[in-house]
């Protein structure tokens, strides 16, 4: 799930981002800079829409028309806004027929910000008030977001986790409910380790239900800590399962990324499994549950307070900077095989915003380390882009003491070496003032490893290029 707090830079975000890879959501806390337009002394809000159906640079960061609150509805400055696993299926296409897009096509399904409009028949709420919201309608990539369905901030909860809560606590306490759990009862969630089912394990638990948690093997130390059995997801799911159980009374799918027949078995049927996320569901004859205004309207005060006191425990959070959203929209294999997948490092903008992601639930891939910003991963990317850096200074520099030679060589006159170094120059000043605004729009390494072929392409060129016999020197 992401949650975007802070104001957004051009390419769908200039801000800054929280990415939790382990489990299927992902947490992002970013500062953005939003750009307002003054025109006849009103702002003209952005957005990260949805311009397609594909891969993540299919975000684009867009005007959109400034939105009213009407009757029940507030109108909220967006610090933070979530991004998680079942917007990236919406983005590829894959949930087309389940979630009608709104147009323009904002995705985000929960925030957190500030009050900046009251509509009418709307009590207990202020202009200025902190909030956390539940976006069923989408929007929560937007600079200000419309919602019916809020509560208050308290200050014990910090931003990230105001954010990263709203979708995911509505989805653990509605499904609990239409599975019609009851103490005693044993409860199956698949992908228990992410931001669903680490909440669905610990409500599950404190109503006295036996939770076995299907996770990858980062995540065994964090179900058992949280009072669940935890077993491998993968191939082997039923015979895991049943080395602990023989059968289930219900299943929860939070991961959507298979496993569903293995909990048909083992539930005896599929009256009792529900989905989160698995498109097969309607072919299997599963429940494929979204978000409704009736499925859990008070979950997002129950999350609220049990966070704010303590009795709840949510994903962690990293930042990275908003204009790596299209990566954060990027599965572990997606990154695999997509050269945008790399990480992008940005500075924060000053008074920006955030977002955060947290990614939902344990899967087949959830064996993949976490996105840490400190992590050895990233240690080693740090080495990768010093290394080209110098070797861009060094290409760039070494040439210089030749001009010397080369000079008195091809009988170079003066004004041309200064004429050589005045276009030195000019292309230096150039790269300063657009390589960074083209790298925040491609990606850094789409920018990096072209310039870095070039900048030894054209330095090898001129050391080892062969004056004609007409410019050399005579005898």
């Amino acid at each position: 799930m992401i949650a975007v707090s802070g104001e957004l830079d051009q390419s769908c975000g200039a801000a800054e981002i929280t990415t939790i890879r382990r489990g299927q959501f992902t947490c992002i806390g970013a500062s953005l800079r939003l750009r307002r337009l003054p025109i006849g002394g009103l702002t003209v809000p952005h957005a990260c829409v949805l311009t397609e159906f594909g891969p993540p640079d299919v975000l684009r960061w867009n005007d959109v028309a400034m939105q009213e609150p009407s009757e029940g509805q507030i109108l909220i400055k967006v610090r933070v806004s979530g991004v998680g696993p079942t917007d990236l299926k919406i983005r590829r296409g894959d949930l087309d027929g389940v979630f009608p897009l709104p147009e323009p096509a904002v995705l985000g399904f929960e925030t957190a910000g500030t009050v900046d409009a009251v509509g009418g028949d709307v009590d207990g709420v202020t202009v200025g008030d902190e909030v956390a919201a539940l976006l069923p309608s989408f929007g929560g990539y937007d600079e200000y977001v419309l919602a019916e369905t809020w509560t208050p901030k308290p200050p014990e909860v910090t931003w990230n986790d105001a954010a990263a809560l709203p979708a995911s606590v509505e989805a653990a306490v509605g499904v609990l409910r239409q599975l019609q759990v009851a103490e005693g009862e044993t409860l199956l969630i698949l992908g228990a380790g992410g931001s669903v089912g680490i909440i669905a394990t610990q409500l599950a638990i404190r109503n006295g239900l036996t939770v076995i948690g299907a996770v990858g093997a980062r995540d065994e130390a964090l179900t058992r800590e949280l009072g669940a059995t935890p077993v491998r997801y993968g191939n082997d799911l039923l015979s895991s399962v049943r080395e602990v159980a023989d059968r289930v009374d219900a299943t929860l799918d939070a991961a959507g990324k298979g496993g569903l027949e293995a909990a048909i078995t083992l539930t005896g049927g599929s009256d009792r499994v529900i989905t989160l996320a698995d498109e097969r569901a309607a072919e299997l004859g599963v429940r494929f549950s979204v978000a409704t205004p009736d499925r859990a309207p008070d979950a997002l005060g129950i999350g609220m307070d049990l966070l704010a006191s303590g009795g709840l425990r949510l994903r962690s959070h990293q930042s990275l900077p908003m204009s790596a959203a299209a990566e954060a929209h990027q599965a572990p294999r997606e990154r695999a095989r997509s050269p945008q997948a790399a990480p992008h490092h940005h500075r924060r903008p000053p008074g920006g915003r955030e977002m955060t992601t947290a990614r939902l639930n344990g899967s087949v891939n959830a064996a993949e380390p976490p996105v840490s910003l400190g992590s050895r991963r990233h240690r080693r990317g740090f080495w990768v882009v010093a290394f080209a850096f110098l070797m861009v200074m060094a290409l760039g520099t070494v040439p210089s003491p030749l001009y010397g030679l080369y000079r008195a060589r091809d009988h170079f006159s003066l004004f041309m070496v200064t004429v050589a170094f005045a276009v030195y120059a000019v292309g230096v000043v150039v790269a300063l003032l657009l390589a960074g605004h083209l790298s925040d729009l491609y990606g850094r390494r789409r920018m990096l490893l072209p310039a870095v072929c070039i900048s030894i392409v054209s330095a090898s060129v001129f050391v080892a290029w062969k004056p004609s016999p007409a410019s050399s020197p005579a005898g």
